[in-house]
């Protein structure tokens, strides 16, 4: 495929692009700036990715057009273009390009591969002619100036938020069918008329990167509902549960993380920290270490995901097939995780409330059984725990 790409650059002098690159011209003023912005902070890409935000932007070709070239379907040229400009606009794309003068030159070299290229470490060692322990030493010391920006609230180093409008009402009207009706004469229920079950009245969530947000109710409240409902409104959402199947039947510690180190760090955080387990496979595990396998899963999977993304976690029935004590353990270490975690937002739904000191949320949401709704946000951020 990259070779597809890069002929994109011999297109530039053909009619595909003529007509195209005058519309370009054509452009607002304010079209064409943010055009340039977009291409200037393109260069520093990767030539495959470079080449194709040029074809977009600067020889103004369609995705079809892309798509023939690259040998791939048009939706996949324009996800991959929209995931491209997400990186750009990032707000840790930005961090690196502000700081990147003061970092040593080997520091400026990782962060070029790894963070703008979006090059594997391993990679990154071999372009950089970098040890890996070097390479991850600087990735390590990047991310927690990173952090820390984003703590002071520099500008343009900032968590996202975004705010969502949520409600369900479903409608209650049956076949009357011999037992519907003989049950509805027996309660004084009638059956002939259509109405609407509220089950989420309308209300509003505001989500942020870096915090933990707890759904708790009673069984069948509609805890899982509000779950969907952000589903419906986030794109992308990783869920918990999608993490608990898949996978092959190496052992545990050869299906996580770029290396050992990666591996055993993930494993831990997700209370597999026992050598003997980490040899395991998958279906050598009893079901609460196949759980916590999952959520390793889950953190390796928002570790590794674009440098931008506004990463949302839905766990539903969360810690619920762990003892007490292990899912106590798993929620503070989650805790954790997503304090340093700033593009993060972890939601977890359960009955069971003894994860609240665990987990220490920003937002509890409160579902009873009805049509009510209590969303209380944390009146003062809480300390967040800092490695030093």
């Amino acid at each position: 495929m990259s070779s597809g790409i890069l002929q994109i650059a011999a297109a530039a002098g053909s009619e595909l692009g003529h007509a195209r690159r005058r519309a370009i011209v054509d452009r607002r003023p304010d079209q064409r700036t943010d055009d340039d912005w977009v291409l200037n902070r393109a260069s520093l890409l990767s030539p495959e990715d470079r080449a194709v935000v040029q074809g977009f932007y600067e020889r103004g070709m369609t995705a079809g057009q892309l798509a023939r070239l690259m040998g791939v379907h048009p939706g996949t040229v324009r996800r991959r273009t929209r995931d491209l400009l997400r990186h750009l606009r990032s707000p840790l794309f930005s961090f690196v390009l502000a700081h990147r003068g003061e970092w040593s030159e080997a520091r400026q070299r990782v962060a070029d591969l790894h963070l703008l290229q979006r090059r594997t470490l391993r990679d990154t060692a071999r372009r950089a002619h970098l040890t890996m322990h070097v390479v991850r030493r600087e990735v390590e010391i990047r991310g927690d100036g990173f952090r820390a920006a984003a703590r002071r609230a520099e500008p343009g180093v900032m968590t996202w938020r975004r705010r969502l409008t949520i409600q369900r009402a479903v409608p209650t009207a049956v076949e009357p069918s011999e037992r519907v009706l003989e049950v509805a004469s027996m309660f004084g229920l009638g059956v002939d008329e259509a109405r609407r079950r509220t089950i989420i009245p309308r209300a509003e969530i505001e989500l942020r990167g870096g915090e933990v947000i707890f759904i708790t109710g009673p069984s069948g409240s509609g805890k899982s509902t509000i779950l969907r409902c952000i589903a419906g409104e986030c794109a992308g959402c990783l869920r918990f549960k999608d993490m608990l199947n898949g996978g092959d039947d190496r052992p545990i510690i050869e299906q996580i993380g770029e290396t050992v180190e990666e591996a055993a760090l993930i494993l831990s955080l997700a209370g597999l920290a026992d050598a003997f387990v980490m040899l395991r496979r998958p279906s050598e595990l009893s079901d609460g270490q196949r759980y916590r396998f999952g959520l390793a899963r889950l953190i390796e999977r928002a570790t590794h995901a674009d440098e931008l993304a506004e990463i949302v976690i839905l766990a539903d029935e969360f810690g619920a097939t762990l003892d007490r004590l292990t899912a106590s353990v798993a929620a503070r270490n989650v805790r954790r995780w997503v304090d340093r975690s700033p593009r993060v937002c972890f939601i977890a739904a359960t009955t069971h409330e003894d994860l609240l000191e665990a987990l220490e949320p920003d937002v509890l949401i409160c579902k009873p059984l009805g049509g009510g709704i209590e969303i209380h946000r944390r009146s003062r951020p809480r300390e967040r725990e800092v490695r030093s």
